[in-house]
């Protein structure tokens, strides 16, 4: 990575106290530096290791992902929410049951605010 890069990921990942009023503003600047061809975007298959790297730590059902893209580099392949399809197949051709793949993509997160609300 170069130093334009890091200067680029070190703005957008500043930790600083933001006024509601001013938070759209900044997502916007936020977005717009991402758009930058200069920022690396990882390849797919990281964020599959990334979820085979925490099932093999946590297990399967202490996983999960949120479908919050913005203000991140996303990996290739993954521009906004409606490339989520991808994860699921992308877990499928790797050998994950579909009840598992369930609990990642929500069934986890389900589980845990039922147990939080006694609902």
């Amino acid at each position: 990575m170069n130093a334009m890069q890091n200067d680029i990921l070190a703005t957008i990942n500043e930790k600083k106290a933001i006024p509601p009023e001013d938070l759209d503003r900044v997502a916007a600047e936020r977005l717009k530096l991402l758009d930058d061809p200069g920022i690396p975007r990882p390849p797919f298959a990281r964020l599959l290791d990334h979820i085979d790297h925490a099932v093999k730590i946590a297990g399967i059902d202490h996983v999960g992902i949120g479908s919050d893209l913005d203000m991140i580099p996303t990996p290739e392949g993954m521009n906004d929410v409606s490339d989520m399809p991808k994860i699921t197949t992308g877990l499928l051709e790797r050998g994950y049951k579909e009840a598992d793949i369930r609990k990642i993509l929500g069934g986890n997160f389900l589980r845990v605010l039922r147990q939080a609300t006694g609902r």
